[in-house]
């Protein structure tokens, strides 16, 4: 997992602060980030003892608990960050409700954001590259460029947000 991280930190830089949205349970993943606990680590997700158990874990390995229950479509961070993830969830978002995705990535006051979708759906039969290449191009401000990495199974595509 750590050579995940090295490889998207190589293009996005090391953050000294980072929002993780919808987070799920990727913050329990920072031990692999080969980051300081320095770092600034905010986590966003709507369920509450998610969020707590988070928190216990980022004290218990050093970092501040800064993990927040709310709801980012309803109200975006709007801490400045080095870098913003947005894993697995952009798709999921556009079908619930389409153009959401775009609110929220002008909404985000960061630098970078990554955004990761599957490279394939679940069974392994057909690729979903051009899918998800085409739902974040759509969903970009006139401001935004992307670029993309594949990162084994991932899509990962890396958005400029400075000057947004």
């Amino acid at each position: 997992m750590s050579l995940f991280y090295e490889k998207l930190f190589k293009v996005t830089g090391k953050p000294g602060t980072i929002l993780d949205l919808a987070c799920g349970h990727h913050p329990f993943a920072f031990p692999w980030m080969n980051l300081p606990t320095d770092v600034k680590y905010y986590a966003y997700d709507i369920i509450q003892p998610r969020i707590d158990l988070i928190n216990q874990f980022f004290v218990q390995i050093g970092l501040a608990p800064l993990a927040v229950n709310q709801d980012i479509l309803v109200k975006p961070p709007q801490i400045h960050a080095d870098l913003a993830i947005f894993f697995k969830e952009a798709h999921r978002l556009e079908k619930r409700q389409p153009g959401s995705n775009k609110k929220l990535w002008a909404g985000l006051n960061t630098d970078i954001l990554a955004v990761s979708l599957p490279t394939q759906n679940i069974p392994g039969t057909h690729l979903l590259i051009d899918q998800h290449r085409n739902l974040v191009q759509k969903n970009l401000t006139e401001n935004q460029k992307f670029s993309e990495i594949v990162i084994e199974n991932e899509l990962i595509f890396i958005i400029e947000q400075r000057g947004n």
